[in-house]
């Protein structure tokens, strides 16, 4: 059996939000999601069919600048305890604190 390098994203499930972003893994996925909440990064890990795999407050390393309201995309290396975007050709990482 030959496992594709990368999965195309699935449907969306219904009950995510519009903003939510799928990053593509060997043989995996992930939906994620960031939010602004009180002044914090929350960000939420989803499996493919939408349950919640993980989420926490994060904030950036090395005094990088994002921000939320502009283009970005979710890239590796992101998982539960870093999440990693690309902004304005930038890489953005985020680590839960």
């Amino acid at each position: 059996m030959t496992i594709p390098k990368t999965l195309p994203a699935p449907n969306k499930p219904t009950h995510l939000s519009h903003q939510i972003q799928w990053l593509a893994g060997e043989g995996a996925g992930s939906w994620f999601l960031i939010v602004l909440e009180k002044n914090q990064y929350k960000i939420t890990r989803y499996a493919a069919e939408g349950t919640i795999e993980c989420e926490g407050i994060f904030e950036i390393e090395n005094d990088q600048t994002f921000d939320i309201f502009q283009e970005y995309s979710f890239t590796y290396i992101s998982h539960c305890k870093k999440v990693t975007i690309v902004q304005n050709n930038t890489v953005i990482t985020f680590k839960r604190i």
